[in-house]
């Protein structure tokens, strides 16, 4: 009898131990859910001075950013650009690339930048780590209509291969060519004037974007800068369907505007 008595003594004081040892490592425990549970924050800070400029693709605005996640890494997934002008017009700018720099050498007559530049797809940005980037925005408008001609472009070649014979002069002068220069003359967003941008950073597991909004302006110098890109950005064009020996420097212009926070 006595023997039961102190197996259940000694039964019940592993189950408290037990229990004990448990509750030991409950706040540990509730700190890993807490952090599991816990969404990201991102941080979004801008260089102060921007690159706006036009060239073969479009309209376009590159910026340095940097990105510090709080609470945990974030994968940042896609990023996006809305600029609106003084009457309130509205433009769409989608995330193209991304570059970073690796180190920079520099000699007394001489500097050289080591880097690279990549399509955007994702990158991380690390909790409590600065993470910089060259980020580049393109005309969303101008890409998806570009991408349209083109296609229709290629498709009057492809029947022209067929026939065996490319009549170069009944490709420039066919609608789709036509509208393809048309579209560089026309599409140029910049003007003189100042901006509002909203920078929209969107990372996994977030349907609501990070925002970092700022403002810009552009003088009349900048816009006469730009607007002399349009022949050049033709011609790359041109070149791209009838090359010839001569070769295209592609020293485009750009406007370097201070950016202000909003």
């Amino acid at each position: 009898m006595i023997s039961i008595y102190i197996i259940y003594i000694m039964d019940t004081l592993f189950k408290i131990t037990a229990v004990l040892g448990a509750l030991a490592w409950m706040p540990q425990i509730i700190k890993w859910i807490v952090s599991w549970l816990r969404k990201p924050k991102l941080n979004i800070i801008c260089d102060n001075e921007a690159q706006v400029g036009y060239i073969a693709f479009g309209s376009v605005l590159n910026v340095n950013l940097s990105f510090i996640s709080k609470h945990k890494s974030s994968l940042v997934e896609n990023m996006e650009l809305i600029i609106k002008d003084n009457n309130n017009s509205t433009y769409n700018l989608n995330w193209a690339w991304y570059g970073e720099t690796y180190y920079e050498l520099k000699a007394p007559f001489a500097s050289a930048t080591m880097g690279k530049q990549q399509k955007a797809i994702a990158f991380v940005s690390y909790r409590d780590a600065l993470v910089e980037k060259l980020v580049g925005f393109q005309s969303v408008y101008f890409r998806e209509k570009k991408k349209e001609l083109i296609n229709k472009i290629n498709q009057l070649i492809e029947n022209q291969k067929y026939t065996g014979n490319i009549n170069v002069d009944t490709i420039k002068q066919s609608s789709e060519y036509i509208d393809l220069m048309r579209l560089c003359d026309d599409s140029i967003i910049w003007k003189k004037g100042s901006y509002t941008a909203s920078c929209k950073v969107y990372i996994a597991g977030n349907k609501s974007p990070f925002i970092y909004n700022f403002k810009f302006s552009l003088t009349e110098t900048d816009i006469s800068n730009l607007k002399s890109n349009i022949k050049l950005a033709k011609l790359i064009i041109e070149k791209s369907y009838f090359p010839d020996e001569n070769k295209i420097e592609d020293n485009w212009l750009w406007a370097s505007p201070t950016i202000e926070k909003l």
